[in-house]
């Protein structure tokens, strides 16, 4: 039997739509044509309602997120919450068990797709070409964290709102006009600042004419006058 060439979405079941499966970061792995995984039951698909937490699991997992959102939190020692990342729809994760009090939290009723710990295994013991791509998808989601983190907390207060702005924007895949699927207070803890300062920065890019907003959408005015504050000097 040939591989298909459009693969079929799963379907959704409340909430957003799904994304298509050629959108998702797990594709090649799941139609590979020696693998197959979707045909063959090798995925386990998840379904999490808001504020419910990814569990950690005793060994290397990889996920893809099919619609919804989810929030990467690291509960520090006097009990306050850092958030040093996101994961979006088409975004793929890894979850391992490990040291701390980091977890993945959805924001949002959440769709996933997972490769169990089985499968990861097998996959890491078979083929090169294959254990190959999956081991780059796991270091790649540590390595998103980290490239994450650096454009949120690096500058001024409006460099930071400007570059996780424009990042949103490139990641959500919706043009100008988004739809935050974080908070405000979530968004200031990702940027490392107070909720006032994050909603300060935000209205003074509403009053220079750059972005509109209206409670979490918000409309990107002018795409090249946010790119230059998110690049320019620190400024206050």
């Amino acid at each position: 039997m040939t591989q298909p060439r459009t693969a079929p979405s799963i379907a959704s079941r409340g909430g957003a739509a799904n994304i298509p499966c050629e959108e998702c970061g797990l594709y090649k792995l799941c139609f590979a044509p020696r693998l197959r995984l979707a045909a063959t039951g090798g995925l386990k698909r998840l379904s999490l309602p808001a504020g419910a937490t990814l569990p950690g699991m005793p060994g290397p997992t990889a996920c893809a997120v099919r619609s919804g959102a989810l929030e990467h939190q690291w509960v520090m020692p006097e009990g306050e919450v850092d958030v040093t990342g996101y994961r979006l729809p088409g975004e793929a994760l890894s979850l391992a068990e490990g040291p701390g009090a980091a977890s993945w939290v959805a924001l949002q009723p959440s769709h996933l797709c997972m490769l169990p710990r089985g499968e990861v295994a097998r996959l890491l013991a078979g083929e090169r070409r294959t254990a190959l791509a999956l081991m780059r998808l796991l270091l790649q989601d540590s390595e998103g964290v980290l490239a994450g983190l650096q454009r949120a907390r690096h500058g001024s207060a409006l460099q930071r709102m400007a570059s996780v702005l424009l990042d949103l924007r490139r990641r959500l895949r919706t043009g100008s006009h988004l739809v935050l699927p974080m908070s405000r207070r979530s968004l200031a803890a990702h940027m490392d600042m107070t909720l006032a300062t994050a909603s300060r920065a935000l209205s003074t890019l509403e009053t220079r004419g750059i972005l509109r907003r209206r409670g979490r959408r918000v409309e990107i005015r002018d795409p090249d006058a946010l790119a230059h504050v998110a690049e320019r000097p620190a400024e206050s």
